[in-house]
């Protein structure tokens, strides 16, 4: 999948040769003088440290200069390179500006703490009225665009680096500016502007491994590799790093491995849905995703992810739907409604990989986990109707110690996966989870991990549907939902829950505890030596059944709890 603003960091360098196109820029000639000019997309509100501002993700998404009379700032998240020498900017914006005053609102683009360009006092395109937008993609209110440079600059950027930030000054109205802005930096020299931009090549090592042939067999160096979005691997393919440093603590507190996958460029900030409800939402993922008889391990990953998102993408995932966090009660059609916000979605419009097909016969195996930098450790996504499920999955001592949704995940009617010897610490949502469609997912093993959430917000394992379901030998401590989280009722804690305490988003009279997942007479969950401690003071259940709206006479198959 391309996301809607495939690169936003690029940089050009002036040399004495033609122009050519490495992936990670321009190179060119420039008769005054070798200079630089690096190139930022501001597209999201993950791109900018707010003060007093706020973006919104409507249509179009804009950055509103928050209340009048007051001075505020967006800070964009990019550093400017040590000891530079900016000469000149130059970008395009379109603005409203409120409703009420009389005077209206000017801002000023800072380099490096110094004034580059201030616009005039901006007055005239006056927000008709509190919408500014009809929220569905028109920005017809808003100015034709207005081209902003300035050349001649002398900034030099401190040794330590600098900012660049738009800083709002609301004397009677505030304005909003149309995002994206596409702004461009210059500076002296033949280096990029700005700190952290990935070098001409860098991802010509998995860019190979992606294009084929099948079979390869690469053994990594010990040193860090980038990486710009989500590659799908070849069939037979095998990489290997040189194994990841021992962790002290619980799981992978941040010590460094000796073989590291690093993410870089677009922040992206969605996984689906956004070219439908809204086009500032940034699609894609980044890391690997596994074909068939394929064995990856032994590195550690860095994601660049800052906060919840829509979905639920991981550094290393099997192939399926885009939309990935969808209740579906059956395989879901690739096309058909209501689609809208990736969230809740009921359909399966694009494909991460693959055709929207499953693998068979893959190894993940020794591979840590960036604390707070992905959604989950590993994912398995849920595929389309028609198309084959992923089977015979090894997930082995994979760690991670702080995520901003689940650890494991195993979505969809996949069948002979087991996840073992994992540990997840500090996960946004539920440690290790199978969330069946209908109750086709069949035959998942838990076995020897650890799983310690945020006490009494998470679960350390959970049950969400399917056939045939193995606990065994797992700990979990702080495991259960307790009522700190927002409607959970008292004894809702267990080890190992089944089923959700309290309703999620359906139509009227669907009764959705498993979020899409079901129980049959068929189904069959043992637990067995799963100990630990849960986060409570209601007890603490080995096995707690909390869907019991769907079923109120208890679970309809065979649960064995040990």
């Amino acid at each position: 999948m391309t996301p809607l603003f495939a690169q936003l960091l690029v940089y050009s360098a002036s040399t004495a040769t033609a122009t050519t196109n490495n992936g990670a820029g321009m190179l060119s000639q420039s008769p005054g003088g070798t200079t630089t000019t690096s190139t930022f997309t501001f597209a999201t509100s993950l791109q900018a440290k707010l003060t007093g501002c706020q973006i919104y993700d409507t249509r179009p998404v804009y950055v509103r200069s928050g209340v009048p009379g007051q001075d505020t700032s967006a800070t964009l998240v990019l550093n400017l390179a040590p000891s530079s020498t900016i000469t000149g900017v130059s970008f395009a914006y379109k603005y409203v500006t409120g409703y009420k005053g009389t005077v209206g609102a000017n801002f000023t683009l800072e380099v490096a703490g110094s004034a580059a360009y201030t616009s005039p006092t901006l007055n005239k395109y006056q927000c008709p009225d509190k919408t500014c937008s009809n929220g569905k993609g028109s920005d017809a209110g808003y100015s034709p665009p207005v081209a902003a440079a300035a050349t001649g600059l002398s900034i030099t950027v401190p040794s330590t680096g600098g900012n660049v930030a738009f800083k709002f000054h609301n004397v009677d109205k505030n304005i909003q500016l149309e995002l994206p802005i596409q702004i461009n930096i210059t500076c002296a020299g033949a280096e990029p502007c700005f700190a952290g931009l990935a070098p001409p090549g860098s991802f010509d090592w998995i860019r190979s491994i992606a294009a084929g042939p099948a079979g390869q067999k690469v053994q990594l160096e010990a040193k860090t590799y980038l990486i710009d979005k989500q590659y799908q691997l070849p069939r037979g393919t095998e990489l290997r790093g040189v194994g990841t440093s021992t962790s002290t603590g619980e799981g992978a507190s941040g010590a460094p491995s000796q073989t590291v996958i690093k993410a870089v460029g677009t922040p992206f900030n969605a996984c689906a849905g956004a070219s439908i409800s809204n086009p500032g939402l940034v699609q894609g993922r980044k890391g690997l995703l596994l074909g068939d008889d394929t064995y990856v391990g032994g590195f550690h990953f860095i994601g660049m992810e800052t906060k919840r998102l829509d979905c639920l993408y991981a550094p290393i995932e099997t192939p399926g739907c885009t939309n990935s966090e969808g209740d579906f009660p059956a395989p879901p059609n690739v096309t058909g409604g209501p689609e809208g916000p990736a969230g809740r979605n009921l359909v399966c419009p694009e494909f991460t990989g693959n055709g929207g097909h499953g693998v068979r016969n893959a190894t993940v195996e020794d591979v840590t986990v960036e604390p707070y930098t992905t959604q989950n450790m590993f994912f398995m996504a849920p595929t389309p109707a028609g198309a084959r499920v992923s089977q015979d999955i090894t997930v082995r001592n994979m760690r991670v110690n702080g995520t901003w949704a689940d650890g494991v995940n195993i979505h969809g009617q996949h069948t002979n996966v087991l996840v073992e010897g994992c540990t997840v610490v500090n996960s946004g949502d539920d440690c290790f989870a199978l969330w069946s469609i209908g109750a086709d997912l069949d035959n998942v093993t838990f076995k020897n991990n650890y799983a310690k959430p945020h006490p009494g917000r998470n679960c350390c394992f959970v049950n969400f549907g399917g056939l045939r379901s193995t606990f065994i030998d797992n700990r979990g401590d702080g495991c259960g939902l307790t009522p700190s989280r927002n409607n959970i009722p008292k004894g809702s804690e267990g080890l190992v829950i089944f089923g959700a305490p309290t309703l999620t988003p359906a139509p009227k009279g669907v009764v959705n505890e498993l979020f899409g997942g079901a129980w049959n007479s068929s189904s069959h969950a043992i637990v067995k030596n799963v100990t630990g401690t849960c986060a409570g003071s209601s007890g603490c259940k080995t096995c707690n059944l909390l869907a019991k709206l769907m079923y109120p006479s208890g679970f309809p198959g065979t649960l064995s709890c040990q």
